[in-house]
């Protein structure tokens, strides 16, 4: 669905083929007047965010639609989906978006539902149970953590990190 020039606005520029670039598809897409989201229709990261390529380098095409919306670069700043309103990560509707910190965005995610923390995490190997029998062990002082390591198949160093509440820490708060 690409969305062809209207004939009162200027020609959006073109391709070596003729076709419309992603980066003027957006600044076509972005004067739409909606409350919708306004899914990416281009290439997309494995994550699900829409990119678009500026000056010959990829970008994350909603950290570009709200920079050319509210003129900021959002140096130092992330541009993120406002909880509730919108969890869509093709999303580039400058409404749906703001500037935020890292740890602001990080606490969204808890509001939205959509942190990776513990076993949502694709990469984790272990369960809640499972660390919580890990921190069990740790805590009855039979075991070290080489042993609580060895036995669940993770890394005496991982196994550390368990038992020092630096990971899973959501578990214990």
């Amino acid at each position: 669905n690409r969305l062809l020039p209207r004939p009162n606005r200027p020609r959006p520029s073109r391709t070596p083929r003729g076709r419309m670039t992603n980066y003027d598809w957006l600044l076509e897409q972005l004067k739409i007047d909606t409350d919708d989201c306004q899914e990416w229709a281009h290439y997309r990261h494995p994550q699900g965010y829409g990119r678009v390529k500026v000056n010959g380098k990829y970008k994350p095409a909603h950290r570009v639609a709200l920079q050319l919306a509210t003129g900021q670069t959002g140096e130092g700043r992330e541009a993120t989906h406002i909880p509730i309103v919108c969890h869509n990560r093709a999303c580039f509707n400058p409404r749906h978006l703001e500037w935020k910190s890292h740890a602001e965005n990080m606490a969204d995610t808890k509001i939205d539902g959509t942190s990776t923390t513990g076993e949502t995490n694709a990469r984790s190997k272990l369960t809640e149970p499972t660390v919580r029998r890990i921190m069990a062990l740790w805590e009855s002082g039979s075991f070290l953590k080489k042993e609580l390591a060895e036995m669940f198949d993770i890394s005496a160093a991982h196994t550390g990190r368990i038992v020092t509440k630096k990971n899973w820490s959501h578990l214990w708060n």
